[in-house]
């Protein structure tokens, strides 16, 4: 296969957890190195194996481009990996343009459209699941523009897979501290696919190691994941008074839900409900410090969005590969144990953007 008969290339970065020394993982500043050389090695050397094609902006002349699509504007991981990805494609010399698909994935998939019309060298989305891009991979693949993902999962041609569920790692922290009886409810968003695994793993793992817990699911909607996080919490704390149950907690696919549910545990003046949650942006972390929220899983979501590009730019100089490769990417499961550890650690994580 030549690099102009390849299949349109992703990249997805995963956000397995990796080994941690001490309360925080000493090692995530080694780690960090460690996943952007692999997601390099990765795509450079089954481009240079694919040949040398380039995409028709590449040709073009003048200064290249690229598109990030955001998964929505009101998703602050999701706009913590584009900003940084931003500012990387900026560094290597790309305009940018950056489109908010407003959680929906036919946004998305007309956004990859246009950006091809447009004539961009590559493209960035997140967390949409890939196997629901088949329109926009229609319009990347006979362009051979290369596509990278953070959160997507794989597809024909992607060369690496980066992806942030590790929800078994949030769950078995659910499960300890509820001794495996009591109530759950579950906020998930069936839109994006690491909610889609951490839910999962989340039915396995407790199916398998509690089944004594008595699980409630509710889904929210995207934009107004907050609201709609407190509505449902609002109604399940409702049917589930105070001292019904051995344990009462809460497991949310992403921050915002959590911080939803938070909001309505204080508005009941609840204190007997433990909240579980991923992605550990400012706002979450500041909930752990105070108590209110029991558990965050923190993802170095700037590390990754410069990885994306890189990886990106290396696509786009190299030309597509059908070959694919998992990367591992660093995590800390952040509680109020260990918080002022990591904060230590991790200075510009728990600083309000």
């Amino acid at each position: 296969m030549t690099a102009s008969q390849a299949v349109p290339r992703f990249c997805e970065i995963d956000f397995s957890p990796l080994p941690e020394d001490g309360p925080c993982g000493r090692s995530l500043l080694v780690a960090g190195a460690v996943v952007a050389g692999l997601a390099l090695t990765a795509c450079g050397s089954a481009a240079e194996n694919a040949g040398s094609g380039s995409t028709p902006a590449a040709q073009s002349g003048g200064k290249k481009s690229i598109g990030l699509i955001t998964f929505s504007g009101t998703d602050p991981s999701a706009n913590i990996v584009v900003a940084s990805a931003k500012e990387k494609a900026a560094a290597l010399g790309y305009d940018v343009t950056v489109i908010d698909a407003q959680g929906q994935v036919d946004q998305a998939n007309t956004a990859m459209q246009n950006l091809v019309q447009r004539k961009v060298s590559g493209i960035a989305v997140t967390v949409f699941p890939t196997s629901s891009l088949a329109a926009g991979l229609a319009a990347t693949g006979p362009a051979n523009v290369p596509v990278v993902s953070s959160g997507g999962g794989t597809a024909p041609g992607i060369a690496v897979n980066v992806d942030d569920s590790q929800g078994e790692k949030v769950t078995q922290q659910a499960i300890d501290d509820s001794k495996g009886a009591g109530d759950v409810l579950t906020l998930t968003y069936l839109g994006g696919r690491p909610c889609r695994l951490r839910l999962a793993s989340f039915n396995e793992t407790v199916a398998a190691k509690a089944p004594g817990l008595k699980v409630s699911r509710q889904a929210v909607t995207v934009p107004g994941q907050v609201e709609s996080a407190t509505n449902a919490t609002l109604a399940w704390l409702a049917a589930h008074p105070k001292g019904s149950a051995p344990s009462f907690s809460i497991y949310a696919c992403f921050d915002d839900p959590a911080l939803g549910a938070v909001a309505a545990l204080k508005q009941t003046k609840r204190d007997d409900v433990k909240v579980y949650s991923f992605n550990g942006v400012p706002p979450a972390l500041a909930a752990v410090q105070d108590g209110t929220m029991t558990a965050t899983l923190w993802f170095d979501q700037s590390a990754v969005g410069g990885t994306l590009v890189d990886v990106l730019d290396k696509s786009i100089k190299n030309g597509a590969s059908g070959d694919s490769q998992q990367v591992p990417a660093p995590s800390v499961l952040v509680t109020k144990a260990n918080y002022d550890a990591f904060a230590t650690e991790h200075p510009d994580a728990v600083k309000a953007g």
